[in-house]
């Protein structure tokens, strides 16, 4: 469904992304990680055809950006960091304007099915002005779910939302990648890693890790690292005799895994903040 492959942005000698390649199918949602600066914005303003690549190539839905940009992104749906809303229109208005821009042959009847998928039909005749941060969250994942598009991309759909609004956003998210493909990009590990298929760790511009969460998890685990956990056990001191004795219960022995977060930071370095190759 969503194929990248190659993908390169240079600005005068800086790269702002290099080589990158990965794929996403229909009915899978991938995730893109990576520190502030890593090339995760670069890489969905190329797939969105809001910038263009110094190379490589992206397909949608088997067509070629490049070659054909105004077909491939009728096949796009788009939810920026910020949604682009008009805070002085009602969502109706919002939606029946996007629907315009995207040429919708039917509109009253996107709009009410877009509005069902993000739950927001109720909320039809308010003002965006109005609407609280989580509200303006699903009017924009409305926008994005607008005539069906085979693929939605997702640029930090949870930012700046609070845990009840989040765990509603992910709820949406998860029931409509069973119709669709959705790339997402987020900085939180801990929701990449409740709602993501598969995930690709971008660092420094390039991808230096890919695959599900288990995957990752198996192929960067500590050799030798183990959780131990001893019934009967009440304080420290306690535990220095029983150990000393050698006369303790075993009760669990496992080998510890990593977590997503620990793989992250070990993939790319722990670098915080990277600047990002801009124009």
């Amino acid at each position: 469904m969503l194929k990248v492959t190659g993908l390169t942005k240079k600005y005068g000698n800086a790269f702002a992304i290099r080589d990158v390649s990965f794929s996403a199918e229909a009915g899978e949602i991938v995730g893109l990680v990576g520190h502030n600066g890593c090339g995760k914005s670069t890489t969905m303003n190329i797939i969105t055809g809001y910038i263009t690549p110094t190379a490589g190539t992206v397909e949608i839905d088997g067509v070629d950006c490049l070659k054909n940009m105004r077909l491939a992104q009728s096949k796009i749906g788009y939810l920026p960091e910020t949604p682009p809303l008009y805070p002085d229109l009602t969502v109706e208005e919002q939606l029946t304007f996007a629907a315009g821009l995207k040429r919708i042959k039917d509109p009253k009847g996107a709009i009410i099915s877009a509005c069902e998928k993000a739950d927001v039909l109720g909320a039809r005749g308010r003002l965006i002005a109005n609407l609280s941060k989580g509200y303006r969250q699903r009017v924009g994942l409305a926008q994005a779910f607008l005539g069906d598009p085979p693929i939605v991309i997702l640029d930090e759909p949870s930012n700046g939302l609070d845990p009840r609004q989040i765990a509603e956003i992910r709820g949406i998210i998860r029931k409509e990648s069973r119709k669709r493909t959705i790339l997402i990009s987020s900085h939180i590990l801990q929701e990449m890693e409740l709602l993501c298929d598969r995930l690709v760790i971008l660092s420094r511009g390039t991808v230096c890790a890919s695959g599900t969460l288990q995957e990752l998890i198996h192929r960067y685990s500590i050799p030798g690292a183990y959780k131990l956990s001893l019934g009967g056990v009440t304080d420290r001191e306690a535990l220095r005799r029983i150990v000393e004795n050698a006369g303790c219960q075993v009760t669990c022995l496992e080998e510890e895994a990593p977590s997503l977060e620990s793989v992250f930071l070990k993939l790319t370095g722990d670098t915080g903040d990277q600047k990002e190759a801009r124009p």
